[in-house]
C-alpha cells in the first residue's frame, strides 16, 4: 500500500471513530438531559415552598471533639444551574439545590496546638462553615491557646453534574447529615422523584430511606 492510500485509510478510520463518538455522545445527552430536567423542576418547586415555610431541622450536626450544632432554623433555599452547548444542543452542566441554616448557638473550642487548630479550621472551611480565631497570649507575648468560635450558620447542598462522556450523573452531597462531602454516581433512571424526595427528607432532617436507593451512601 502506498503512502497516500495508507493516509486515506487512516483518515477514514478517524472519521468513522469521530462519527461513532458523536453518536454515543448524542445518545448520552438524550438520556441525561431529561433526568437533569426532572432534577431541576423538583428542586425549583421545593425551594419555592421552603422559602414560605422556613422549617426548623431536628437534626443534630456533631463536630467530633468540639460539640453539636442543633435546633437549626432555615435561613434560605435556592436552586441554581448552568447550561452548556454540546453539538448545538443546550443541556444542563450542573444543578445545585442549597439550604442555609442557623443553629441555636455557636460553638467554641480551645487548642494549645497550632496544628490542631489549623486542621479544624481548614476542615470546617471546606464545608462552608465560618470560623473565627482568637490567639490568647501571656504577659510575655507567648501563645497560651487558640480559641476557635464556629459560627452557627452552615450550608447544606445537593449538586447534580452531567457526565456526558460516561452517560451518568454525579451527585455531590455536602453536609447532608454530617459535615462531609459525599459523591454518588447515578444512572439517568435513578434520577427519579422517589430519590429526590428521600434526599430532601435527609436534608431537612426528616426520617428517610435514602440507603435503600443509594446503597453506597453513609
Amino acid at each position: 500500500m502506498g503512502l497516500l492510500d495508507e493516509l486515506k485509510q487512516q483518515a477514514t478510520a478517524v472519521q468513522q471513530n469521530d462519527a461513532l463518538e458523536r453518536e454515543r455522545k448524542a445518545a448520552n445527552v438524550a438520556q441525561i438531559q431529561p433526568a437533569m430536567s426532572r432534577v431541576y423542576e423538583y428542586y425549583r418547586v421545593l425551594a419555592e415552598q421552603l422559602k414560605v415555610v422556613c422549617p426548623n431541622s431536628p437534626h443534630t450536626y456533631r463536630i467530633f471533639g468540639v460539640g453539636e450544632l442543633n435546633n437549626a432554623q432555615m435561613l434560605d433555599a435556592a436552586t441554581r444551574s448552568r447550561t452548556q452547548q454540546i453539538d448545538g444542543v443546550y443541556c444542563y452542566e450542573y444543578i445545585e439545590f442549597a439550604v442555609n441554616w442557623r443553629a441555636g448557638a455557636p460553638l467554641q473550642v480551645a487548642y494549645t496546638s497550632v496544628n490542631e487548630a489549623q486542621y479544624l479550621k481548614e476542615r470546617l472551611w471546606r464545608f462552608g462553615c465560618k470560623v473565627d480565631e482568637k490567639i490568647v497570649k501571656n504577659a510575655d507575648g507567648k501563645m497560651l491557646r487558640i480559641v476557635l468560635t464556629i459560627s452557627p450558620e452552615f450550608p447544606t447542598r445537593l449538586r447534580f453534574e452531567s457526565d456526558i462522556a460516561a452517560g451518568t450523573v454525579k451527585l455531590n452531597l455536602r453536609n447532608l447529615e454530617d459535615f462531609i462531602d459525599d459523591w454518588q454516581i447515578l444512572t439517568p433512571d435513578q434520577c427519579s422523584p422517589a430519590l429526590f424526595e428521600e434526599l430532601a427528607k435527609a436534608l431537612l432532617g426528616k426520617p428517610h430511606q435514602l440507603k435503600s436507593l443509594l446503597p453506597m451512601y453513609g
